[in-house]
C-alpha cells in the first residue's frame, strides 16, 4: 500500500503518543492503521478536524436580539395604556417582590442592605451567563467524548425514549398555561388547586413511567432492539471493523435506568418551574438554576477525562439535574425565604392535598354538601387530565414521527442513522433555544397581555421576529453547509482507520472525506428548512397553547399524522434515488410539522381577528374580568432572557427535552 499524507485529509489522525501520523491507500481511501484509533480510545486521542472549518454558531448568540424584541415592545405599550393608578401598582411590585430577610432585617446596617440586594440580584445574570457559557461547552465536550457508535446508542434510545416521556408528561404543559392564567387573575385558590393537581398528577405518571422503562431495562431483548435494532444487519454490512463487533448493550443500561427514573423528577420541576415563572420569581428561580447547572459542571467535567463510559456519566449528570431543581424548588417555599411567594400567590404546599388529587378520580359521588366540593374538585382534577392529554397527543404526533424515522434509518445502516443524529445535533444551536426562549415568553405574558388588549400585537412582533430569525438561520447555514457536516459529524473519523471500517466513513464523509451525493454534505442541504420549520412551529403551538385552543391543535395533529404515512412510504419503497436515504428520512420528521404550521398558521389569522373584534374563543373560558397582578417593569428585559435560561433548565426535563445535555 502507498502512503497518504493527512494533509489532504479533513481529519488529523494521532498515534498513541499523540504524534501526528499519515495513513496508506486502500484502493481510493486513504486509511490510518497506525493511528490509536480503538473502542476504549477517546475519539480526540484517535482523530480531530483540522481547525480551518468555520463554526457559524457563535453569531446565535445575537437570537437574543429578536428574543427580547416583542416582548420590549408589548411591554412599553402597555405600560403607555396604563392609569396612573395602575403604574403606581405596577411599580410597587419591585419592592414587594425583595426578599424580605434582607429590607426587614433589623440587625442588618442599610450599606450591608444595599450590598446584599445587589448580590441577590445577580442571580439573574449570573444564571444568564452560566446557561449561555454550558449551552456552547458542554455540546463539544460531549461531542468529543463520545464515540460515534455511542451517539447512535444514544439516538436509539432517545428516539425511544422521547415519544415515552411524552405520553406520561402530558400534564406538566397544560399545568403550567392554567397557572399562568390563575396568576395573571390573582386567583389564589385556583393557584393553589393546580400545583396540587400537578404535582399528583405528574408523580403518577412519573411512577408509571419509570417502572415501564424499568421492565423495558431488565428485559434484555427489549432493550436491545429499542437501543440498537440494525446492529446485525451493521455486522453484516460492516463484517470485521471493530466498532461494531465491540458494541456491548450493557454500556446503555445504567443511561437507560437513569432517564427512565428521571422523568418524574423532570416532571415535578416542570410543574414547579411554572409556578414559579407565572409568579414572576425569576431572581429566586435563578438562583436555583446556577446551583443545578453548576452541579451539572461538578459531575460531567469532573470525571469525563477519566470516565469509561460517558454514556452513563451524562446520565448520571442528567439524573442529578432533573431531581435536583425540585428538592430546591420545594425546600425553597417550605422555607422562610419562600414564605414569601407562598403568600403572595396563596400556594401552600401540603403532601395531604397532593395525596388528595391521587384519590379523587376514585372518589364516587355522593349527595351531601361536604362532598360536592371533593366531587367539583374532582372534576376540575379531570379536566385539567383531559387537556394535558390533548396537549399530548399533539406532541407525541411529532416525536413519533422521529422515532420511526430513526428507527428505519437505523435498520437499514446505522451510517445513515447517525448523519441524523449530526444534525439533530446542531438544531438546538441554530434556532431552536431562541424560539424556545420566545415560546416561554408567550405562554408567561399571553394572558396578561390578552387581558390589557395588546396580545395581537404581541403576536405580530413575534412573527415578525420570527421572519429575521429564519433569514438569520439561512443566512448562517445555507453557504457552510460543508463545515456544519464536518464539525457534527467528527466522531465519524475514527471508522478511517481500518479497511473493515473505512466503508462507514466513506458513507458518512465520501471517499477521503471528499463528500458525494447521499453522505453527510448532502444531507446538510436540508438543514436550513427542518430548522425553519421547527422554529416556526414552536412559535405558532404556544400562541395556540396561551390561547387553549387545543381541540383544533388535535385535529389539526391527526392530519399531520396521516401526511406522514405516503412520505414514508415514498422514502421507504419508491423507486427514487433518495429512498433509505439519510437525506429523506431526515425530511420525512418534518412532513407532519410542516402540516401543522400551515394549518396553524390558518387558525392563528381567524382567532387574532376574533381577538380584535372582541369575539369569544377558547380563552374565555378561563379569563376573567379581574384586572392583572401588577408586575415590575425595572429590569424587565433582564428577566425576560432569564425566563428563557430558567425554563431551558427547568423546562427541558420534559416533552422537548427532560434535562438533556445536548450531544
Amino acid at each position: 500500500m502507498s502512503t497518504c499524507s493527512s494533509a489532504d485529509f479533513p481529519f488529523l489522525f494521532y498515534d498513541t503518543n499523540h504524534d501526528l501520523v499519515n495513513g496508506t491507500l486502500d484502493g481510493n481511501s486513504c486509511i490510518f492503521p497506525t493511528a490509536n484509533c480503538h473502542p476504549d480510545v477517546r475519539v480526540q486521542d484517535c482523530c480531530t478536524l483540522k481547525d480551518e472549518y468555520a463554526d457559524t454558531g457563535q453569531l446565535m448568540h445575537y437570537t437574543v436580539i429578536f428574543v427580547l424584541f416583542p416582548f420590549l415592545y408589548s411591554m412599553t405599550n402597555w405600560r403607555k395604556s396604563m392609569t396612573p393608578e395602575e403604574k403606581e401598582a405596577f411599580d410597587k411590585g419591585k419592592k414587594d417582590r425583595d426578599p424580605q430577610f434582607i429590607t426587614q432585617g433589623t440587625r442588618i446596617p442599610k450599606r450591608l442592605k444595599n450590598i446584599l440586594l445587589i448580590v441577590y440580584n445577580l442571580g439573574l445574570w449570573l444564571s444568564i451567563t452560566i446557561e449561555i457559557a454550558l449551552s456552547i461547552s458542554l455540546p463539544l465536550s460531549i461531542q468529543g467524548s463520545m464515540s460515534a457508535e455511542d451517539r447512535t446508542f444514544l439516538a436509539a434510545s432517545d428516539a425511544f425514549m422521547i415519544p415515552f416521556y411524552e405520553i406520561f408528561d402530558f400534564v406538566e404543559h397544560i399545568v403550567m398555561i392554567r397557572i399562568m392564567y390563575a396568576i395573571s387573575q390573582n386567583d389564589r385558590g385556583l393557584t393553589d388547586r393546580l400545583i396540587h393537581m400537578g404535582l399528583a398528577a405528574v408523580i403518577a405518571s412519573g411512577i408509571l413511567a419509570g417502572v415501564v422503562g424499568t421492565f423495558l431495562g431488565v428485559y434484555k431483548p427489549a432493550l436491545e432492539g429499542i437501543t440498537n435494532p440494525g446492529l446485525s444487519n451493521d455486522q453484516a454490512l460492516y463484517p470485521g471493523c471493530y466498532f461494531i463487533e465491540s458494541i456491548d448493550i450493557s454500556t446503555i443500561f445504567p443511561y437507560w435506568m437513569l432517564k427512565s427514573w428521571g422523568c418524574m423528577g423532570g416532571q415535578i420541576a416542570g410543574v414547579l418551574s411554572g409556578f414559579f415563572l407565572g409568579s414572576f420569581e425569576l431572581i429566586s428561580g435563578g438562583w436555583i438554576s446556577i446551583i443545578s447547572n453548576l452541579l451539572i459542571v461538578v459531575i460531567w467535567y469532573g470525571n469525563v477525562e477519566t470516565v469509561v463510559n460517558p454514556v452513563t456519566l451524562k446520565g448520571i449528570a442528567e439524573f442529578v439535574g432533573v431531581w435536583i431543581l425540585p428538592v430546591l424548588f420545594i425546600g425553597f417555599m417550605k422555607s422562610p425565604l419562600g414564605a414569601q411567594v407562598c403568600e403572595r400567590t396563596g400556594v401552600e404546599l401540603s403532601a395531604k392535598k397532593v395525596l388528595a388529587y391521587l384519590l379523587y378520580p376514585f372518589k364516587k359521588e355522593t349527595n351531601t354538601d361536604s362532598n360536592e366540593n371533593t366531587e367539583g374538585r374532582r372534576k376540575e382534577f379531570l379536566l385539567l387530565i383531559k387537556q394535558g392529554l390533548k396537549v399530548m397527543f399533539v406532541d407525541i404526533t411529532i416525536q413519533f414521527a422521529t422515532t420511526i424515522s430513526v428507527y428505519l434509518a437505523l435498520n437499514k445502516d446505522s451510517a445513515i442513522a447517525y448523519q441524523i443524529t449530526a444534525m439533530q445535533s446542531r438544531l438546538p444551536n441554530y434556532g431552536m433555544s431562541a424560539t424556545t426562549g420566545m415560546a416561554v415568553l408567550i405562554i408567561i405574558m399571553g394572558p396578561v397581555f390578552l387581558k390589557a388588549g395588546i396580545f395581537v400585537d404581541f403576536v405580530k412582533m413575534n412573527v415578525l421576529s420570527l421572519v429575521m430569525l429564519v433569514l438569520l438561520i439561512v443566512a448562517a447555514t445555507t453557504p457552510f453547509v460543508d463545515d456544519l457536516a464536518l464539525l457534527s459529524g467528527t466522531n465519524a473519523c475514527e471508522y478511517a482507520s481500518t479497511s473493515e471500517c473505512v466503508p462507514y466513513f466513506n458513507k458518512v464523509f465520501g471517499e477521503n472525506g471528499e463528500a458525494g451525493t447521499y453522505t453527510l454534505f448532502y444531507s446538510y442541504h436540508i438543514f436550513a428548512a427542518a430548522s425553519c420549520i421547527e422554529m416556526i412551529l414552536i412559535i405558532f403551538r404556544a400562541v395556540l397553547l396561551t390561547l387553549m385552543d387545543f381541540d383544533f391543535m388535535v385535529y389539526t395533529a391527526i392530519a399531520a399524522g396521516i401526511s406522514y404515512i405516503p412520505a414514508i412510504v415514498i422514502v421507504e419503497v419508491a423507486p427514487v434515488g433518495f429512498r433509505q436515504q439519510a437525506i429523506a428520512y431526515f425530511g420525512t420528521i418534518y412532513v407532519p410539522q410542516l402540516v401543522m404550521i400551515l394549518c396553524f398558521a390558518y387558525r392563528l389569522v381567524v382567532l387574532l381577528r376574533k381577538i380584535s373584534n372582541g369575539e369569544p374563543g377558547p380563552w374565555s373560558l378561563v379569563t376573567a374580568s379581574t384586572p392583572p397582578p401588577a408586575i415590575k417593569d425595572k429590569d424587565m428585559a433582564a428577566k425576560a432572557i432569564a425566563a428563557a435560561s430558567f425554563e431551558a433548565n427547568a423546562a427541558n426535563y420534559s416533552g422537548s427535552g427532560h434535562k438533556e445535555i445536548a450531544m
